[in-house]
């Protein structure tokens, strides 16, 4: 196998003397040479952008120039608030159409959230992606190349250079929450579902010497957390990666460094809800220290999930309209729930019956796979009304959701 020996660069920005004598990301990292034993690069080009939503950019980085995506900025006096975001996926910070093209409300990975606000965006590549130099490292260079970026915004002649933040999903939360660790020139950090200790990657073939345990330490922001200056928030949903979220709630002591676990939500999910209320607040915030209300961030969500599963509510609403059906007459909403272990399913009956729906026996019946599945038929008469429709529907979601089945929908019937 090829072995590469990379010296650490010295970071762009370094953070201050580290807090309470712990040692800091940089301070670890000081002539440690990363030794990679597999060189892997990814030379596709890029993908060009729509010229009214980005250009591409290059970036002054360590091993060179740097691509980069940059959201159109128009002329102007006033300086701007900018983020910095780091995509995720293997390997991170790659670039790709994804960046201009606006997931859908449950896997939104664009953050759109920000340039539609009025906050210049910036997604960085790193090396060993595109046609930049270097090979993959898998969170080591990358640290700097992501700082680099940081600094090509403060030279930017619209942007505020003290408003710049830095943001990421998946590994690219994890990148992001290291970049947290080495630097103090971002204004708050938000690390969607990272994972903070590289162990809890599992048995990946990894380019670096995995047999090397400073070598997993020196990419694994959970050391580190201490040092951080920087207001920093990490989310994940329950139903995600939640462990690492844990893991750093549970040994972290740095009042700068935040978590937020969303129930009723995974990995994706949180995504859209959540970056509309933090772009309103970077957009909004000018001095002090940057912060957000952790709970009206936990109620944007809530109230997100709950509108997409009433989008579908309302359409079925007005379908019955369609047809003739009078409000406030009396109906019978059968609301029908699938499980797939015995234990869930029974939970989900049992808890329906406690709020008031009357509940048919459980059947055993295959799903559309042809697998083994129990059917759950939960029945409520009320006024054909929207708001105690929605109030109905939204008890059967949120129990299916907290007991780990699926709602199927609901019929009506006189």
């Amino acid at each position: 196998m090829p072995c590469s020996c990379v010296a650490a660069p010295l970071l762009v920005a370094v953070l201050p003397l580290a807090a309470r004598g712990q040692e800091s990301l940089p301070e670890a990292r000081r002539g440690f040479e990363t030794a990679l034993v597999d060189l892997r690069s990814v030379d596709s080009p890029l993908v060009e952008p729509p010229a009214d939503l980005f250009t591409l950019v290059e970036v002054d980085a360590p091993l060179g120039k740097n691509l980069a995506y940059l959201s159109r900025v128009e002329p102007g006096e006033e300086r701007l608030p900018a983020i910095v975001w780091i995509t995720g996926g293997w390997p991170t910070a790659r670039g790709g159409s994804y960046v201009w093209r606006p997931g859908p409300l449950e896997n939104d990975q664009s953050a759109s959230a920000f340039r539609d606000a009025g906050v210049v965006m910036l997604f960085p590549t790193v090396r060993g992606t595109g046609p930049n130099l270097g090979f993959q490292e898998f969170f080591y260079g990358e640290v700097d190349d992501v700082i680099a970026a940081g600094e090509f915004l403060r030279r930017h002649e619209r942007v505020d250079p003290e408003r710049i933040y830095l943001g990421g999903h998946s590994t690219g939360g994890s990148l992001a929450l290291l970049v947290a660790c080495s630097t103090d020139m971002f204004r708050g950090v938000f690390s969607f579902g990272p994972v903070a200790d590289m162990t809890d990657y599992g048995e990946r073939e990894w380019p670096f010497d995995a047999d090397d345990p400073e070598e997993l330490r020196l990419r694994s922001s959970l050391a580190f957390l201490p040092t951080v200056t920087t207001p920093t928030f990490v989310f994940e949903g329950v139903n995600g990666n939640i462990e690492d979220l844990e893991k750093i709630a549970a040994t972290n002591e740095n009042p700068l460094v935040r978590t937020l676990a969303l129930p009723r939500a995974d990995h994706f999910t949180p995504l859209a809800p959540i970056n509309r209320v933090l772009a309103d607040r970077v957009l909004q915030h000018r001095d002090g220290p940057f912060e957000v209300d952790l709970e009206e961030l936990a109620a944007a969500y809530a109230d997100g999930w709950n509108a997409r599963r009433e989008e579908r509510d309302l359409a079925l609403i007005a379908a019955l309209r369609g047809r003739g059906t009078p409000w406030s007459e009396p109906h019978t909403f059968t609301f029908t729930l699938r499980g797939w272990r015995d234990e869930n399913a029974r939970n989900a009956a049992e808890r329906l019956s406690e709020l008031g729906f009357s509940l048919e026996p459980l059947r055993e019946e295959p799903d559309a796979d042809g697998d083994p599945s129990l059917r759950v038929t939960a029945t409520r008469t009320i006024p054909f009304e929207v708001e105690a429709l929605l109030a109905a529907a939204r008890q059967v979601a949120e129990t299916a959701e907290d007991a780990r089945v699926d709602a199927e929908g609901w019929t009506a019937r006189r």
